[in-house]
């Protein structure tokens, strides 16, 4: 993890995790099981066994984690605009 100045009230540093880079998603390969690749923050790739990715972000409500879906894969995305 990179440690970047926040400035602000506290003027402190935060830890800041890595964004990932174009070529990271484009290279992000299906696998037996679909995983996460960690964004900065709680945003995350969702990477599934036929291929799609999707982008999601984690949180919490009443103590029990959730994710909200941020996009469909860009073939989905297509056929929904036509």
């Amino acid at each position: 993890m990179e440690a970047k100045s926040c400035g602000g009230c506290f003027g402190g540093y935060l830890e800041v995790e890595m964004a990932l880079t174009d070529t990271e998603v484009r290279k992000a390969r299906p696998a037996e099981k679909p995983y996460r690749l960690s964004d900065a923050g709680s945003l995350y790739l969702w990477v599934t066994p036929s291929g799609g990715k999707l982008w999601r972000w984690a949180y919490k409500h009443e103590g029990k984690e959730k994710a909200h879906c941020l996009t469909q894969s860009a073939p989905k995305a297509k056929s929904w605009q036509n």
